[in-house]
């Protein structure tokens, strides 16, 4: 058994908490996997029209956003 502490004490079989485990890591490949992906197709998208990106006013002014597939991305550009 391995005993997780929180605000409530659970514990799971050794075998649950491997699957949990491996969940946990399986979930963070997905997200450096889309990281990567949303990094890539953004470089292209700007590589070919800088200025694709919508100017965003208010408080944003001096941002930019672009959508990529189904995320919205905040950037600024660099000067210099």
């Amino acid at each position: 058994m391995i005993e997780i502490s929180t605000s409530v004490s659970i514990r799971l079989p050794y075998d649950m908490a491997d699957s949990l485990t491996s969940l946990s890591e399986a979930i963070d490949r997905s997200k450096a996997y889309i990281i990567k992906r949303v990094i890539k197709e953004m470089e292209e998208a700007l590589s070919c029209d800088p200025d694709c990106g919508k100017t965003l006013t208010g408080q944003f002014k001096g941002l930019f956003k672009l959508g990529i597939g189904e995320y919205p991305v905040i950037y600024s550009e660099k000067h210099g």
